[in-house]
């Protein structure tokens, strides 16, 4: 089977992908050139044009990989051939190959990667499409085949070596309205969110010098190492201070700061081993250097907006030992404002409000953290929106032993109403209808003899509807 394409066909590729699964061969005949508009032939304007836009992927096999040389033109250095036989390489289709290179113990610092890329079959010139990758004329046989004069396009990279020592670093959150830790939560206007870190010494060696830094949400914040926005919509506030348990309490000390933007540089990058050229993090515009205050001194823990963790002089962090600690943080009292979701779902938030979803409506925590000098880490952050969670309560009236209802029901607390609010409702003592008289039937302690199924008198709002079930 013949199929004429064009390689500016958007629809094609998801058509050949669409054949080949189905077993059918085809032989592809591009038929691209035959499409130029002769009205701008000195551009990239074809006939075929398309609205529609596909996301797929095209299996291509990957790259035959061998080496080319281990001494590459006296330089030193190794070369790889990765070569592909795939004859055609349609719009949108890629090339990759994937393979493991062994860093020598006594290699530098940097490592520069240089690749080239060329077709064999190409006559038409290549187009330089990002400046990062000059296109540039073949003018010795890189490759060995005995060919020189081709466009060849060209990518530079640049890795820097670091140790291998590493920390494990984990962040959680729990809000009020979830039953464990998980990174992103649920909570309530006013509702309380409590976050644990847990971080363990994979180093393979004590640990001596340590720099741990927490930026707390804040509306306009920044990541603690990118400083890229972190997006938080809403300002949560401290409860109190940072919980150690016992065996770290008297070997770190814990300072606390009101500034939202503080400077990383004393705090983590002055404790950082950088290799030669190696780029260096830096401070994040207008970020301050902050009065760091000890527990003692923190008049107000609402103020608080980031705090720092250091190992007291002396101490060590013994190797594979593990690092767990909590703090607590409580959402504004607000029912009102943009971030606040109006939860209309009986379920578990999770199954309802996605971080996906709603992750723009969430407030987001990371800390940043180095040890003996190895590069600063920022694990995945946490998020926790605010859901107006409330249900609401109400109360009917029925003919003791029946469900025949004596009046209409009546809303005994508003809908919205928070979470663990307590309500409590007082039941008419008589009820007249249709000329008769029914009066509330009362228990021995003199409380009202509820429905079976009935929802208690008084009690506290939850994530779901109370009915109260008199009878008369």
């Amino acid at each position: 089977m013949k199929l004429y394409v064009s390689e500016h066909c958007p629809d094609c590729p998801p058509a050949i992908v669409l054949l080949e699964a189905k077993g059918i061969e085809v032989e592809l005949i591009n038929i691209t050139s035959s499409l130029l508009n002769p009205n701008h032939a000195d551009s990239d304007s074809y006939y075929i044009r398309s609205q529609r836009a596909y996301t797929y992927t095209v299996n291509i096999p990957p790259g035959e990989i061998s080496v080319l040389s281990d001494d590459y033109m006296g330089t030193g250095h190794q070369a790889i051939l990765i070569n592909w036989k795939h004859e055609t390489l349609m719009t949108k289709e890629r090339l990759v190959a994937e393979f493991d290179v062994v860093i020598d113990k006594y290699a530098p610092d940097d490592l520069p990667l240089d690749s080239y890329g060329f077709a064999k079959t190409l006559t038409d010139k290549m187009i330089q499409r990002k400046p990062t990758s000059p296109i540039i004329k073949e003018t010795v046989d890189l490759n060995g085949d005995g060919i020189t004069g081709r466009d060849i396009a060209t990518s530079h990279t640049k890795y820097v070596k670091n140790t291998e020592h590493d920390l494990k670093i984990e962040k959680f959150v729990k809000g009020k309205l979830d039953d464990g830790f998980s990174k992103f939560a649920y909570t309530t206007p006013g509702g309380s969110i409590d976050y644990k870190l847990v971080i363990t010494n994979t180093t393979g060696e004590n640990i001596y010098k340590m720099g741990f830094l927490d930026v707390l949400p804040t509306v306009g914040d920044l990541e603690v190492i990118k400083n890229s926005p972190r997006n938080s919509a809403f300002t949560p506030v401290l409860s109190g201070p940072i919980t150690l348990p016992s065996e770290w309490a008297s070997k770190t000390e814990v300072f606390y700061s009101t500034e939202s933007n503080p400077k990383r540089s004393d705090v983590s990058y002055d404790k950082v081993k950088y290799s030669k050229n190696a780029e260096k993090h830096t401070d994040p515009a207008d970020a301050v250097s902050p009065l760091w205050l000890k527990e003692a001194d923190v008049t107000d823990w609402t103020k608080i907006r980031s705090f720092k963790i250091e190992l007291k002089e002396g101490d060590i962090w013994v190797k594979g030992q593990n690092l767990e600690l909590t703090f607590k943080m409580t959402a504004p009292e607000s029912r009102d404002a943009d971030y606040v979701i109006d939860d209309t779902a009986a379920r578990t938030p999770a199954e309802n409000y996605s971080r996906v979803l709603y992750g723009k409506n969430a407030a987001w925590n990371s800390f940043a953290m180095t040890a003996n000098g190895i590069l600063p880490t920022e694990p995945e952050r946490v998020g926790v929106v605010v859901l107006n969670a409330g249900r609401s309560v109400k109360a009917e009236y029925y003919i003791v032993n029946t469900d025949t209802k004596l009046k209409d029901d009546k809303q005994v607390i508003d809908p919205k109403t928070a979470v663990d609010t307590p309500y409590g409702d007082v039941p008419p003592a008589e009820i007249v209808k249709d000329g008769k008289t029914y009066r509330l039937v009362k228990s021995d302690d003199g409380t009202p003899d509820l429905k079976k199924g009935s929802d208690p008198q008084n009690g506290l709002v939850e994530r779901r509807e109370k009915v109260i079930k008199y009878q008369y």
